[in-house]
């Protein structure tokens, strides 16, 4: 529907143009008017369907969006973000304080600080 609208606008002002230029070149006071109203009138309906064409998601968007919420959601499930935070073992917030961490030598991925450093902590 905005494509067609937009389509449209744009024909009715090339026309408009047209004529008016007609109109200036044959001294025609009357087509230059007509050229001017009707491509005044365009205008509007050009600003009208482009701005509902930039806010409607088309399909291969829609398709790319939903994809990297997929790939995602699956990144946090393989890495362990998505379950339930445990408690750090000596009330710590992040569990550094935790001795067996310390000496195992866990590292911490940074990707979500608090659930994945007190999933890695308990």
């Amino acid at each position: 529907m905005s494509r067609n609208m937009i389509a449209c606008s744009y024909a009715v002002l090339v026309v408009s143009l047209a004529l008016g230029v007609i109109g200036v070149i044959g001294n025609n006071s009357d087509h230059v008017r007509f050229g001017l109203l009707t491509g005044l009138a365009a205008v509007p309906s050009l600003i009208v369907g482009h701005i509902k064409l930039a806010h409607t998601v088309q399909d291969d968007q829609l398709a790319a969006a939903h994809r990297a919420g997929y790939e995602l959601a699956l990144d946090h499930v393989a890495r362990g973000l998505l379950d339930a935070p445990a408690t750090p073992p000596n009330g710590h917030p992040n569990g550094m304080d935790d001795p067996t961490l310390k000496d195992a030598g866990v590292r911490r991925l940074h990707v979500a600080p608090d659930e994945h450093e007190r999933r890695a902590a308990g």
